[in-house]
């Protein structure tokens, strides 16, 4: 277990930029810092998942947004879930993943604990995976990662991909590939979960209010990180203070307090009316199969 100060986009250089320009909107994360408990396997977690077939939990898939990438533990959706559930969290969100990474960690840990419920909220957009084929753990038989790939963001390292420039532009990038690429991996991770007989509960809507920070400031590429990775920020704000009880990411760029609690909310109500499981339509017939679309 390691205790961070800072994680993935959540950085000290970006808060050094933010804190500089708006003090009013970041002065809370001056006086209370977020710490992350990151457990060996690199998720955030305070307690290392080795397997414990006593141990009752719900697992929670995503990419940052699960994680809780800029906030306290206690305000991600997983920590506001648990509290109703009443189960232990085994938060399996990777940041920057796509849907394949969900499925992978779950095809992994499913059967490390008793697992009671699989929460798991992705947005749909173009974000792959693919297996690190630099280091030698594939071909020698070691643990593996999936690194993420998002075809229309130039953040990414364009050397580091098994895409074609051809391929990304004509196919990657299309509503009908996106979609595609999230229907089977839903539709996989719902096998695993009818295969532990548990409920599947799947949601991939970002939540909708009267505020919403894209329309409060601008936001573009601000800096260049110690690892050369592009960092979006906030480069102008139009005088609008944060609403009373919300609160921005300390990255800025993930969803904020309260949209994080619509998120945990939103789950909370598919478990009580679903309790068998509930998967959020996709409307993949009409994307994938347009011309064969009833």
């Amino acid at each position: 277990m390691q205790i961070l100060k800072w994680h993935l986009t959540d950085s000290q250089e970006l808060f050094d930029y933010h804190y500089k320009h708006f003090p009013e909107l970041f002065q809370v994360f001056v006086d209370k810092p977020i710490e992350y408990s990151i457990n060996s396997d690199g998720f955030r977690s305070d307690f290392e998942y080795t397997p414990n077939k006593n141990l009752e939990v719900d697992v929670f898939l995503g990419c940052s947004h699960t994680i809780g990438s800029g906030h306290y533990w206690e305000n991600t959706w997983p920590f506001i879930v648990s509290q109703y559930t009443g189960n232990i969290i085994v938060n399996l969100g990777i940041g920057g993943s796509g849907i394949e990474t969900a499925f992978y960690n779950l095809l992994k840990y499913a059967h490390y604990f008793n697992v009671k419920n699989i929460f798991h909220f992705q947005p749909v957009y173009p974000r792959y995976d693919f297996i690190d084929y630099v280091t030698r753990n594939f071909y020698e038989g070691k643990d593996f990662k999936f690194f993420p790939f998002q075809p229309q963001w130039d953040g990414d390292d364009p050397d580091y991909s098994p895409y074609s420039q051809d391929y990304q532009h004509r196919v990657m990038v299309t509503d009908r590939y996106m979609y595609y690429n999230h229907i089977r991996y839903t539709y996989a991770i719902q096998g695993i979960a009818k295969e532990l007989k548990v409920p599947y509960f799947f949601h991939h809507v970002y939540p909708k209010g009267p505020w919403v920070p894209k329309m409060v400031f601008d936001y573009d590429f601000v800096l260049t990180n110690k690892e050369g990775r592009k960092c979006v920020g906030i480069t102008n704000s139009y005088g609008e203070l944060v609403p009373k009880g919300d609160l921005l990411a300390r990255d800025s760029s993930h969803m904020t307090k309260n949209e994080i609690k619509c998120v945990g909310n939103e789950f909370i109500h598919l478990k009580k009316e679903y309790p068998e499981g509930f998967v959020h339509k996709i409307p993949y017939m009409e994307k994938i199969f347009p011309k064969n679309s009833p």
